[in-house]
């Protein structure tokens, strides 16, 4: 079974290139015939083993030269996909929400399209505050239905992503597949040098609303346990004046992943987010979580994940500073590398790989 799992981006995050990145290497080493491209302007990136580049987009930027980049890169993209067609056996491709290109693709190509879910794309699109944002949701209500119904499968980062797919094009027995966030496990867990006072990780590479730092913030205000906070990441004007009035709080801006493990040599516990209600959802399966897990720090969130109830080094609970810390406290004395052995069956990446390309073949998707 010959796969290409490609993604057209304009702006590819560091989280995003990690993640397929690690997927073309859990192939490699798996020895499937698979590989990960990510398809983007020149310019727009930083140098990657799996990104190539588009032609670049025009200094000018004019709305009609916006509306003419716009429609050029994706013709490209999927002009260069379409060169493919004998070479590979299927498609996975990231999901490209309003885009009438995309559906012209999964129609026109011979070979089987599967497209990969990252969120709930209306709900999104609709809390978002840029222009035309309204357009974008009615073109996507539109488009987006019948590229999903085209797809020969759904594939989704979450069971709720999937279930919110198959309802908005109103086909409950769409095949689908769970394709989770994974990491690589091949850095080592974090040093233990956890002291009497419980340390908390708090990392984004830019804290959004639906992380709910500013929840997190406010209901500190309310206790005066003793705790540090460790915020990695770039935080809006608000939550940064709110946290600066709060000597319990370390903010450390962006940091590598190097640094990021020194920091949590120190802490008891990670923390994910806290407001996901603000886009509409309940359930995450983010990269943070699984390498606080791989560093050997349990985590408390106020969202399900894809893990079983009977995962014990992740809290999913109400936002509570208290609650927090009986957590953190009674995780304390449990090792780093009994947190990341116990986890690993459920975010490494190599697992997940190999289900993915399981339930492909399942679907006969090798013929």
């Amino acid at each position: 079974m010959r796969v290409l799992h490609s993604a057209l981006l304009r702006y590819p995050s560091a989280g995003i290139l990690k993640q397929m990145s690690w997927e073309k290497e859990a192939a490699l080493g798996l020895g499937l015939n698979w590989d990960v491209k990510v398809s983007c302007p020149q310019g727009s990136t930083s140098e990657n083993s799996i990104v190539r580049f588009s032609k670049p987009i025009t200094s000018n930027r004019s709305k009609l030269t916006q509306v003419r980049d716009w429609f050029g890169v994706r013709i490209e993209y999927y002009l260069w996909l379409k060169v493919f067609e004998r070479e590979v056996d299927i498609f996975i491709l990231r999901y490209s929400p309003y885009d009438p290109i995309q559906f012209a693709f999964s129609l026109l190509c011979k070979k089987p399209v599967f497209l990969i879910h990252h969120t709930l794309e209306v709900p999104e699109l609709t809390s978002s505050h840029r222009p035309l944002s309204k357009i974008r949701v009615v073109a996507e209500r539109i488009i987006g239905k019948y590229s999903i119904r085209n797809s020969a499968a759904i594939i989704g980062v979450t069971q709720e992503i999937i279930d919110y797919e198959k309802k908005r094009i109103e086909q409950p027995e769409k095949p689908s597949i769970l394709y989770p966030n994974g990491v690589m496990f091949n850095r080592p867990t974090a040093s233990d040098k956890r002291g009497h006072i419980p340390e908390l990780l708090f990392v984004s590479s830019y804290f959004e609303s639906w992380h709910g730092l500013d929840l997190l913030l406010s209901n500190m205000q309310e206790h005066n346990q003793e705790f540090l906070l460790h915020v990695v990441g770039e935080l809006s004007l608000g939550d940064r004046v709110l946290a600066e009035k709060d000597e319990r709080i370390i903010l450390h801006g962006r940091k590598s992943h190097d640094e990021i493990r020194l920091i949590a040599d120190s802490c008891w516990l990670g923390l994910s987010s806290f407001a996901l209600f603000r886009k509409d959802m309940k359930e995450a399966c983010t990269l943070k979580v699984r390498e606080y897990l791989m560093m050997g720090l349990p985590v408390y969130a106020g969202h399900k994940d894809t893990f079983p109830e009977s995962f014990e080094f992740y809290r999913n609970s109400e936002l509570s500073i208290i609650n927090i810390l009986y957590f953190a406290v009674a995780m304390r004395g449990t090792a780093r590398e009994l947190v990341a052995c116990a986890a690993k069956p459920y975010i490494d990446k190599v697992e997940m790989v190999r289900s993915l390309s399981n339930r492909l073949l399942a679907l006969g998707c090798d013929k």
